[in-house]
This record gives C-alpha cells, sequence and structure tokens, in this order.
C-alpha cells in the first residue's frame, strides 16, 4: 500500500461549535443536525483526567490565513477501553468527541479580525499505531461510525484535512465512512488493491444441536453457543417478511453426507428491518440462529453409524451486495455481532467459499479478521468472475448437487428453499 494526500472532510467549519465561543459563524450556518452543540453547556465542562491522558490531540499553529491548524493523534485513541467500562464511560467518550469539536472551532477567534474573519481551520489525523484490536467490536465499530455521522452534517464547510500514516486497517475502518458522507468524500482510486482473503463461518457449530439429529456430542458445544441448543429455536418459524427477504437453500450433499448450504448473504437487506426497530432486530436476530440451527440439524441427513456427519459446507455468495446494505452503524454492528457468535465454532468447519465479493464485500470481510483470528486463512474467497470459482467448488463438491450458476447441472433443483431466489 502506497498512500498519496487523502482528503476526508471532518467538518472543520462546523457551525455547532459557536455557543459561547468566539467563533466567527452565525446561527444560519449552523446544520439542524448540530444545534444540540451550541445549546449545551460544552463551553463549561471539562473531561475526566483519564480521558485527555488517553485520547491525545493539540493545536500545532496558524496557517498563513489564521486559520488553527489541529493534529488528532487518533491512532493512539484506544475506544474500546472506555466502551468496554460501561455506559457511563460511552456518555463521557461521546461528550469528549464534542468538545474536541467545541475546541477546534472556538480557536477559529484566535488570529481572525473584523477585515478577516476566519471560519474554518486544517486537520491533520493521525493513525499512527492503529490496529484492529481498537475497533474490533461491534460497540467500538458503532461508536465510531455514529460520531463520524456527527461530524459530517459540516463537511461542505470544511477547509483541508489530511490522513496520514494509514495502514490497512485504517483504510479498512475509511471505507465504511464513505457511504456516510457519499458526496464529501475523496480518495485515491488505487488506495486498496485485495489478494485472496480467507473466512471461516464455523459450518460446523455444535451449538446446533438442540432437539436436532445432528451428530455434535454436548462436549463439542462451546460455552458461547450453548444458548442455542437450550433454547426452542428448533420450534420457532420467523415471520414470512424475513424468510421472503433473506434467502438460503439447501443445495445438497457432498461425497461424505456433508449438507451444501448456499447463502445468498448479496441479498440480505439488513438495514431495511434493523431500520423497523427494536423487535425486528430481536427477530433478526433470531432469524441467525435459526438459520445455522437448520445448517446442523441436517448433518443427520445423510449421517449413519458408521459415517457420522458432524459438519458441513458453505457456499456464501455475495452477489448485489451494495454500501447501502451495511452503511448505518446499527447494520455495521449487528452484522460484525453475529459474525462473532458465528466464529466460535470455526476450527469444527469444513469449507467455506465466498464468491462474487465485489470491492465493497471485501472492506467487511477485512473487519472479520480481528473477530475470526488465527482461522481466518481457511476460507477462500473469490471475486466476481465464474471462472475463478466454478473450477474451485467443482473440484470440492459433486457437480450434480449444485445450481447451474456455480457449475452444476442444468436441471438441478435445490433440496430445501428458505425464502425467496
Amino acid at each position: 500500500m502506497k498512500f498519496g494526500a487523502i482528503c476526508f472532510l471532518l467538518g472543520l467549519v462546523s457551525p455547532a461549535l459557536i455557543g459561547r465561543s468566539e467563533a466567527q459563524l452565525t446561527p444560519e450556518e449552523v446544520p439542524p443536525e448540530l444545534k444540540y452543540i451550541p445549546e449545551s453547556d460544552l463551553w463549561g465542562w471539562e473531561p475526566p483526567k483519564e480521558l485527555s491522558e488517553a485520547l491525545p490531540y493539540y493545536l500545532s499553529g496558524f496557517d498563513s490565513e489564521g486559520r488553527p491548524i489541529w493534529i488528532w493523534e487518533f491512532g493512539k485513541w484506544d475506544l474500546r477501553h472506555f466502551l468496554e467500562k460501561g455506559e457511563n464511560w460511552e456518555k463521557l467518550l461521546d461528550r469528549y468527541f464534542d468538545k474536541f469539536l467545541w475546541r477546534l472551532y472556538d480557536s477559529t477567534n484566535i488570529k481572525a479580525t473584523k477585515d478577516l474573519p476566519v471560519k474554518d481551520g486544517e486537520l491533520i489525523v493521525d493513525f499512527e499505531g492503529f490496529s484492529h484490536r481498537q475497533f474490533n467490536t461491534p460497540a467500538t465499530l458503532g461508536f465510531f461510525l455514529k460520531k463520524m455521522r456527527t461530524m459530517t452534517y459540516a463537511l461542505p464547510l470544511s477547509n483541508d484535512v489530511f490522513y496520514i500514516n494509514v495502514n490497512v486497517v485504517a483504510m479498512s475502518a475509511l471505507e465504511l465512512l464513505k457511504p456516510i458522507s457519499v458526496t464529501n468524500y475523496r480518495i485515491a482510486k488505487d488506495i486498496m488493491k485485495f489478494g485472496s482473503i480467507c473466512i471461516l463461518l464455523g459450518l460446523a457449530s455444535p451449538a446446533l444441536i438442540g432437539r436436532s439429529g445432528a451428530q455434535l456430542t454436548p462436549e463439542e458445544v462451546p460455552p458461547e453457543l450453548k444458548y442455542i441448543p437450550e433454547s426452542d429455536i428448533g420450534d420457532w418459524e420467523p415471520p414470512k417478511e424475513l424468510s421472503e427477504a433473506l434467502p438460503y437453500y439447501l443445495s445438497g450433499f457432498d461425497s461424505e453426507g456433508r449438507p451444501i448450504w448456499v447463502w445468498e448473504f448479496g441479498k440480505w437487506d439488513l438495514r431495511h428491518f434493523l431500520e423497523k426497530g427494536e423487535n425486528w432486530e430481536k427477530l433478526l436476530d433470531r432469524y441467525f440462529d435459526k438459520w445455522l440451527w437448520r445448517l446442523y440439524d441436517s448433518t443427520s441427513i445423510k449421517a449413519t453409524k458408521e459415517l457420522p456427519v458432524k459438519d458441513g459446507e458453505l457456499i456464501l455468495d455475495f452477489e448485489g451486495f451494495s454500501y447501502r446494505q451495511y452503511s448505518s452503524p446499527a447494520a455495521l454492528g449487528f452484522f460484525l455481532k453475529k459474525m462473532r457468535t458465528i466464529a466460535y465454532a470455526l476450527p469444527l468447519a469444513n469449507d467455506v467459499f465466498y464468491i462474487n465479493v465485489n470491492f465493497v464485500a471485501r472492506n467487511v470481510v477485512e473487519l472479520l479478521k480481528p473477530i475470526i483470528g488465527k482461522d481466518f486463512h481457511r476460507i477462500q474467497i473469490f471475486g466476481t468472475n465464474p471462472r475463478t470459482y466454478i473450477p474451485t467448488l467443482l473440484k470440492a463438491l459433486p457437480k450434480d448437487q449444485l445450481p447451474e450458476w456455480y457449475g452444476g447441472d442444468k436441471d438441478f433443483k435445490p433440496v430445501k428453499v428458505y425464502g425467496s431466489r
């Protein structure tokens, strides 16, 4: 990776930051979404010493037109550390971000005069030291995206922002901001080039035994997954609206009796349901668990005492996957939360294939790397060219058990379909 100057507008002229400040922005320049800042007591609030010492930034100087130059050492900001301390610290951290913005804009008055007003600033965001650990929990990533959304409301008024020392991890985070502020995001076209990426989705999840006929023993169930076999998920049927919108199907079986499942994830619009409210989020959460339960219940179909089946095969198809499907903190946070659940069973998986992985999907896939850990390399991921993945699928799976578009037979019929295809 080689990075040139990257400009991402963080709203350096945020009109919200006028409050009791001497910033020269007028009330008319304050977007409605940011009015809560000038109407608050941020001007008089001082953050806890623990936050100030751990999350550094400083006023470096001024440019030739009197704009303040701020440096934000974001690579050192361990948001996860404070978010894991509980709800109260999350509120303090939220306020710390707003105070940071307030100080940026209050500083516009330092060199300003009536003849030479200053209404914006310059920002250098330094990502040195940025790592997967700092944002590899749904809570951390969701919080980060939420605050970035707050900042984007003032983007059209900014002057310059420079991102430096941007490593691969940081680039994954930056790409997630693209759909949040798509009209103001400027980035070099050749920034990221991805090679083969491997991911495990835990096809042998021992949690999925419940009332199923799966041949996994209780000892094979990780503690983190015991809630599934102990629940009534086997008897639960999801709402028709979910089933029709979020398709997957049992395609067939491999030569050893393993079930072959196809998950058409590119068609799964998580955001649509999450925006319907908390009740739908719970249903969606349960729908994921039901999907897993069905995967593993199906291991009993071809199994015998002599030839037990304890794992399966999965084709995860990203065709149609777009920024919109995960461009909200809620959608991305939910997705990562469920991937963490699945990751507990990764060592027991057989094969998982990611196909039709476009540029958008690769950014999401990259975020799973720290969640999955050491098993990340075990799954094969392919782009959108069938010529690259069909030979691999046919080498591992029987042709008569796959649909034609995956190299299978023309008269193929799946064993069971859940949802619309």
